[in-house]
């Protein structure tokens, strides 16, 4: 599944609404927004790696680019 969930303020600023599509630059195809984040959370998203531990902690944390469908 390519899913991420987005931080409450990027879904008001650029309208990231459950099932918007989106490309993430440097990860091949497109993401569906699924969820939204806690409150507390600012100019975020978190992308789903399903159960690759390993694939998730070489990703890390970064800035990235998002490209709206």
């Amino acid at each position: 599944m390519k899913i991420i969930a987005v931080s409450r303020d990027l879904i008001k600023k650029y309208g990231l609404t459950n099932g918007k599509k989106v490309k993430i630059q440097g990860l091949p195809g497109l993401y569906t927004v699924r969820d939204k984040m806690n409150k507390r959370f600012r100019s975020r998203i978190d992308i789903y790696m399903g159960l690759n531990k390993k694939k998730a902690l070489q990703w890390g944390k970064r800035k990235i680019v998002l490209y709206i469908q």
